[in-house]
C-alpha cells in the first residue's frame, strides 16, 4: 500500500514538473511581469488647475458657452412603457414627456434678462446658453477663473457647484461648459484630422460594419 501510494506521489510530481517545464519551453507560454504600457490619461481638471499658473478671473472677454439639461415630465410613467417594451413617438414624448415648454419659456427670458441669451428647440432635452464670464459667475453664483497650462495653453474653469435661481431650477437638473480645458490627447489624432479608418478603430465599429450595419436609412 505504501509503495503504491509512493508511486502515485512521484507521478504527481513527474507531471507537475512535465507541465511546468512544457509551460516555460511553449512559445505561447511565457507571460511577461511587465504590465501592458497604456496610453497616459489626460489629467483631470483639479490637476491641470493646480499645474497651472494662475492669470486671474475670467473677465468679460472670455465667453462662456452652457448646456442646462432639462427635466422629464411624467417619468416613472416613461419609465413603465419602456420598461414594459412599448415604444415612443418623438410627438407623443414631446406633448407628454418632454420638458414643460412653459418653464423653459419662462428660463428663456430670465436668462435673456441676466445677461446670458439662450436657445431652446421644442423636444430637445437642453437649453443652450452663452454669455461673459463675469454674467455667467453672476448668474449661477460661481467663480470662474482663467489659467494657462505649461504649453501656453489658457483655459477657464470653475470648481464651484453651481446653483440655479427659481426660473431654471424650476426646469433644469444640471449645467455643463463651465470650464473650457480640453481632456483629450492630441497625440491620438492625425495630422490633418481622422480618417474613416481611424474612426472604425477608435470606436470599435469593425464588428457592426462586418455585419453590414453601415447607418444606411437611418436619419
Amino acid at each position: 500500500m505504501k509503495a503504491v501510494r509512493a508511486a502515485g506521489l512521484l507521478a504527481a510530481i513527474l507531471i507537475v514538473s512535465a507541465c511546468s517545464s512544457t509551460a516555460g519551453d511553449g512559445p505561447t507560454a511565457h507571460v511577461s511581469s511587465r504590465p501592458t504600457q497604456a496610453t497616459p490619461a489626460a489629467p483631470t481638471l483639479a490637476a491641470a488647475i493646480r499645474a497651472s499658473t494662475h492669470l486671474g478671473p475670467a473677465s468679460g472677454g472670455t465667453e462662456v458657452f452652457l448646456n442646462f439639461a432639462l427635466k422629464t415630465r411624467q417619468s416613472r410613467r416613461l419609465a413603465a412603457l419602456l420598461a414594459s417594451g412599448q415604444t415612443v413617438s418623438p410627438a407623443q414624448y414631446e406633448a407628454e414627456f418632454g420638458p414643460d415648454p412653459t418653464l423653459v419659456q419662462t428660463a428663456l427670458r430670465y436668462l435673456s434678462t441676466v445677461g446670458v441669451p439662450a436657445t431652446w428647440a421644442p423636444g430637445s432635452s437642453l437649453i443652450e446658453a452663452e454669455g461673459p464670464a463675469p454674467a455667467v459667475s453672476a448668474l449661477l453664483r460661481v467663480d470662474i477663473e482663467r489659467y494657462r497650462l505649461a504649453d501656453g495653453t489658457t483655459f477657464y474653469a470653475s470648481l464651484d457647484a453651481p446653483t440655479f435661481q427659481a426660473p431654471l431650477a424650476a426646469v433644469a437638473t444640471d449645467v455643463s461648459g463651465l470650464d473650457s480645458y480640453r481632456r483629450t490627447r492630441g497625440y491620438a489624432v492625425r495630422p490633418g484630422g481622422l480618417k474613416p479608418t481611424d474612426v472604425l478603430a477608435f470606436y470599435n465599429l469593425g464588428p457592426l460594419r462586418d455585419r453590414g450595419l453601415d447607418g444606411t436609412g437611418q436619419t
